[in-house]
């Protein structure tokens, strides 16, 4: 029985197979049989004496033949019937072409031509019939023929065209519409214009693989197999010229002992592996490994369209730092004369040039690539040569080597070893942000980049006089990681460095674009001091010392270049020529830009408390230009007056100190604040910024400006919805952890800036003006009240007086409530499914049996609770009030991770608008949370509260100190107990905070534990040292007496050196012995 229905399978297996290869032979690799196969028409335009276009001695009737006899053959290569018009050289009327199609029966028709007009006229592009249907096989043809011909050339794509208009008398082409009233699926395609030489160029050059492309077109629409190229040549794709992808060992060859290999390598891709371990020693010339690639006869590679090469490798060993720096490898293009081997152009790579790994993505400009022999022609490369120099007779080496591509871009590339950003020698990438760039020959007999601005050059808000950028091509970014220096050239029309304008500068910047939005990145201050006349400015910038003006900056993705000259003095003109902006390695000493300033110092007293301003006179403050800076003695904190601001878009205040303040004692910087009622919006903030440069005039006169990039420390930024419209509020902001940009210096600080950012302006009524005062300006040295925050519930009962759990089971846990979602509501508008967890009436206290209170959430920065929840899920949170009888209103979401100890946090500014209910209850009016999940599990909550921005950030930092502190501890040693009790007292300083207790606080907690402990453990203490000072003291009494009377657990280390009477027991009396210990009555 088994045998006989195995014997069955394998007879239906059989004739599957069978099915298959008769109705789908390609499915199979298996060519079609030409009565399978519908037949094909090939069409060569004009013939005999009807020559076509022409160009010289180029006729458009040649071309046409010579690419249908090409394309079919290779149909006829996998199984096709090929008719054709003609054959040779013969006049063919074109009345006659598609009759004798359909006479012999074709479905598909292609009749090739060239296209002619003027010299500058390029592209292709494909008619059908206009009475085609874009579903028609006519039309899919066309599309078909001009998408692969497009891939294979890098043709302009002039695109698919119906061949008439009837509303225009226009009835169509003669071929493509004989052939539509034939039912034959006919194209007519003009392969580029034989009146351009540039078009000609690619015909002859991309023959074969367009004429691959054509074949497979009309294959694939017919229903027919492959054609297959099996030529090595070079290609293009999507306009580069690839000259070799490395993925097969097809035209490889290798010389003696060299192993040659394919690999999917570590990234994931496929490429050439070179190795030659066995003999890669003792050849007279040096060679450790040598292999060739040739192309297929007649084919080459014209490279002269293309000015850049790039390719990959990878190094086995990191060649950069090894003591072998005499070894290289080289690349050799090479054109070969009468089937002889010429050297071509040598390209080699300094082993100071190899990393280890996949850390070489070589660019090389093709200019700078030197010929080896006069014979060599960029025009007709036949072979590639690989070369490792092994000079230096040491261990084999192994190389990978991938995509070797010709292109045109703007991109960074390698000159000598060194990575060259930019030569400025043309417009390409480069475009004005203001003013022109013109490059030139210059006065050194160079070329340069010219920078100018002779229109808008003074008055801009931001103090630019002119601003230039330049792009790398998509795809093309510079990695500068690698290296330590960079060095450019720069001529000045003025001597700077003598003009007396102190105030102004020149800036690059190097910038990582961040989803399209452009980055400031890394910017680079050339004070105008340091600049002078003519080209006498050769500037080395040090890499390795530039900061980050953003997070995004990443200097392994560098896209682009920005140079801005800031004429902050709001001068004269003055224009630049820059070059040659080169990264390289070196350990010559940078450009300094240090001065010897002689700025006063301020007379006032920074070691304590000290007022910047009383507000009481417009001394040494500026506005915006436009906005009005008066005194109103009416409105008024302390003192005489306050400042009183008239802006129409936004505040900008700034203070010039009477010398340079010492910051570095500060803690806080407060002053009083009124604040439009226009300007409470969720868009607006307020920013306190420091600098310790010179970005005003110097007579103290507006300057037009305050923007970000002239300040060097943000102190703080927080939402003005934040604070009471037209109330005087008392704002406090911190020091702490705030980050400076580069040359700042806190111990010499000139300028305040006070700053109210509207970005709402274009939704105001034209005219619209708004007041802001302000009052009373201090710098605070010493005090560390943290700011406000107000509980809205412990959630340290579960009381039914407080809570309603809609159904769920609930319990306390360690101080914490804990409830069990254990059913889904419908009910909550456009949210079904949700896991119903509880209400929590913050309206009332615990005992309380009716609302006695309500919560402003717009006077802080967010609420936040504590939670632990069983999985992950999202939070769904509600904020609204009772007298909405319970209905959702405001709405928060925030995802959760199961198992861990969580702060959540809801922004009050990102809380969405009301779900359901009366909205006349606002955010400023809350006694009534709702809490939800998407999730099943149960959820553990602790203190809800709205917490300040200033609050927040203040925690912040005290955690992070605890955390950086547990760090700092590192391996535990008798000298541990300073760092041990160092992070002991920042715990203090974090639990003096609500809502700490994350799982990364806990985590640290664990960890100084456990240090703790290793720490006591450590070899035999001191009898009566409990606290491991090295000394005994009545704290060491202390600690025993409190065990002995229950107030207080011992470690057992603890326990080993308090029994001091050995009696097996820790008691008063070890206290009493420890503590005349201490004062010397006693010797333990």
């Amino acid at each position: 029985m088994k045998s006989n229905c195995v014997f069955r399978k394998a007879i239906v297996l059989l004739l599957s197979l069978m099915l298959v290869t008769a109705f789908f032979p390609a499915c199979l690799g298996i060519p079609a049989s030409a009565d399978s196969l519908p037949k094909i028409w090939l069409d060569a335009g004009h013939g005999g004496n009807d020559p076509g276009a022409t160009n010289g001695d180029r006729h458009e009737a040649d071309d046409n033949l010579r690419i249908t006899l090409a394309v079919g053959a290779k149909l006829e290569k996998i199984g096709f019937s090929v008719g054709y018009s003609r054959t040779t050289d013969v006049a063919v009327d074109l009345g006659d072409r598609v009759p004798m199609a359909a006479a012999w029966g074709a479905e598909y028709l292609v009749s090739f031509h060239r296209n002619s007009a003027g010299a500058t006229a390029t592209g292709l592009e494909d008619y059908y019939h206009f009475k085609e249907s874009t579903d028609s096989k006519a039309y899919k043809l066309a599309a078909a023929l001009q998408e692969k011909t497009l891939a294979a050339t890098g043709w302009v794509n002039r695109g698919v065209k119906a061949d008439g208009n009837p509303d225009d008398g226009d009835i169509g082409l003669r071929i493509t519409r004989n052939c539509w009233e034939r039912s034959i699926a006919g194209s007519l395609i003009e392969l580029g214009f034989i009146s351009n030489n540039s078009d000609n160029e690619i015909y002859d050059r991309c023959f074969d693989a367009m004429a691959t492309a054509l074949a497979n077109a009309i294959s694939e629409c017919a229903g027919g197999g492959k054609v297959e190229d099996d030529a090595v040549k070079p290609y293009i794709e999507n306009g580069e010229l690839w000259l070799n992808d490395c993925n097969s060992l097809k035209g490889f060859g290798a010389v003696g002992s060299t192993e040659l290999f394919v690999e999917n390598d570590s990234r994931g891709l496929t490429s050439m592996c070179m190795r030659n371990p066995g003999g890669c020693k003792g050849d007279s010339a040096g060679v450790g490994a040598m292999a060739f690639y040739d192309y297929s006869g007649g084919n080459y590679a014209d490279m002269t369209p293309y000015s850049y090469v790039r390719f990959s490798m990878w190094c086995g060993i990191d060649y950069r730092t090894s003591d072998r720096q005499q070894d290289y490898f080289q690349v050799n293009f090479v054109t070969q004369v009468d089937g002889s081997e010429q050297d071509g152009y040598n390209l080699n790579i300094p082993a100071s040039m190899l990393r280890q790994g996949w850390n070489n993505d070589f660019v090389f400009r093709l200019s700078d690539i030197g010929k080896a022999v006069d014979t060599a022609d960029w025009s007709r490369i036949t072979r590639m040569r690989y070369t490792w120099f092994n000079i230096s007779g040491g261990d084999s080496v192994e190389f990978n080597i991938d995509n070797f591509v010709a292109f045109n871009a703007q991109t960074p590339y390698f000159v000598n070893n060194e990575l060259m950003l930019t030569n400025c020698d043309s417009t390409d990438g480069w475009w004005s942000g203001s003013g022109e760039m013109i490059p030139e020959d210059d006065s050194r007999g160079k070329r340069s980049m010219w920078l100018k601005n002779d229109e808008s050059f003074k008055d801009h808000p931001a103090g630019v006089g002119l601003m230039a950028f330049m792009d790398y091509s998509s795809g093309h970014r510079a990695n500068i990681s690698y290296y330590n220096r960079m060095r450019f050239s720069m001529w000045c029309s003025i001597d700077y460095a003598t003009a007396g304008r102190n105030n102004d500068y020149f800036q690059i910047n190097l910038v990582t674009t961040a989803e399209g939005g452009e980055q400031d990145g890394y910017n680079i201050h050339i004070p105008a001091r340091a600049i002078h006349q003519g080209w006498n400015n050769e500037f080395v910038i040090d890499l390795t010392s530039l900061s980050k003006s953003i997070d995004a900056a990443d200097m392994t993705k560098i896209d682009r270049m920005r140079f801005t000259w800031f004429n902050m003095s709001n001068g004269d003109n003055v224009s630049f020529n820059i070059d040659d902006f080169i990264c390289y390695n070196s350990d010559e000493p940078p450009t300094s830009f240090e001065f010897n300033d002689s700025d006063p110092v301020n007379p006032a007293d920074t070691t304590k408390t000290f007022t910047i301003s009383d507000c009481d006179s417009l001394d040494s403050w500026n506005i915006y230009t436009g906005d009005t800076l008066t005194l109103d003695t009416a409105k008024k904190t302390q003192g005489s007056a306050s400042l009183a601001a008239q802006q129409t878009g936004g505040l900008g205040l700034y203070y010039k100190f009477p010398g340079t303040t010492d910051f570095s004692n500060v803690s806080y910087i407060t002053f009083d604040f009124i604040p439009a009622a226009a300007d409470m919006a969720a868009v607006a903030d307020v920013r306190v910024m420091l600098s310790s440069r010179d970005f005003i005039n110097e007579d103290n006169t507006n300057s037009n400006s305050w923007n970000e990039q002239f300040c060097d420390l943000d102190v703080s930024g927080f939402k003005t919805m934040t604070l009471k419209a037209n109330e005087w509020n008392h704002v406090t902001i911190p020091m702490a952890g705030r980050t400076a940009t580069e040359g700042f210096d806190i111990t010499k600080v000139k300028k305040l800036g006070i700053q109210l950012l509207n970005y709402y302006t274009d939704e105001r009524p034209s005219g619209t003006v708004n007041y802001e005062w302000v009052d009373n300006v201090v710098a605070v040295v010493g005090e560390e009240t943290p700011a406000e925050t107000t509980v809205l519930c412990t959630c340290e009962r579960d009381t039914e007086d407080v809570f309603d759990f809609c159904g769920n089971s609930h319990s306390v846990v360690d101080g914490a409530l804990r409830v069990n979602s254990e059913s889904t509501t419908a009910s909550f508008p456009g949210r079904d499914g949700l896991y119903n967890m509880f209400y929590c009436r913050v309206g009332r206290n615990y005992g309380d049996s009716d609302y006695t209170r309500s919560f402003n959430y717009y006077k802080y920065a967010h609420v936040e609770m504590l939670v632990k929840p069983e999985n992950n899920n999202t939070l769904i949170v509600t904020h609204g009030n009772e007298q909405n009888n319970m209905e959702w209103q405001y709405l928060s979401e925030v995802g959760v991770t199961g198992g861990r100890w969580q702060r959540v946090v809801m922004p009050v500014s990102s809380i969405g608008s009301a779900v359901q209910g009366e909205t006349s209850f606002g955010l400023n009016d809350v006694n009534l949370l709702h809490i939800a999940q998407t999730g099943a599990g149960s959820l553990l909550v602790k203190n809800i509260a709205l917490v300040t921005e200033q609050y927040a950030a203040a925690r912040s930092s005290a955690e992070q100190a605890y955390i950086n502190a547990v760090n700092a501890i590192g391996t535990v040693t008798t000298n541990s107990k300073a760092a041990i009790d160092a992070a002991h007292a920042k715990k203090a300083d974090a639990l003096k905070y609500i809502n700490v207790q994350t799982e990364e606080f806990n985590t640290a907690s664990a960890a100084l534990d456990a240090a703790q402990a290793a720490y006591e453990a450590l070899g035999d203490a001191t009898a009566g040292d409990l606290d491991r000072d090295m000394r005994i003291t009545a704290n060491d009494a202390l600690i025993v007496l409190q065990h002995s009377v229950g107030k207080r657990t011992l470690t057992d280390a603890q326990k080993k050196v308090s029994d001091v009477n050995k009696d097996g027991k820790v008691n008063a009396v070890d206290a009493l012995m420890i503590l005349q210990a201490s004062v010397g009555k006693r010797a333990l």
